[in-house]
């Protein structure tokens, strides 16, 4: 079953241009150039991390959780070794 998106119309101002461009490469790919800009906006808006990526770069960081020992990225036996494999 398809589950219809919500959308609501807005009102944006561009320079001529601008638009002229947008209509060009819209067209390039075959697409409206809302189809194009509502694409290309999805793709910008989905690099923002979600809380759970946050809190796994913010672990990272600080290096809490990290393994104690570390470890040995020297090599991939070192590695599989100090994995305990």
């Amino acid at each position: 079953m398809d589950i219809a998106v919500q959308k609501k119309n807005y009102s944006f101002r561009f320079p001529i241009e601008l638009m002229e461009k947008l209509r060009a490469i819209a067209k390039r790919h075959n697409r409206s150039v809302n189809n194009y800009l509502e694409t290309m906006i999805m793709e910008e808006v989905a690099l923002i991390p979600n809380e759970t990526s946050l809190t796994a770069m913010e672990e990272a960081r600080t290096g809490r959780n990290r393994r104690n020992p570390p470890l040995d990225l020297s090599s991939i036996e070192a590695m599989e070794k100090s994995m305990g494999l």
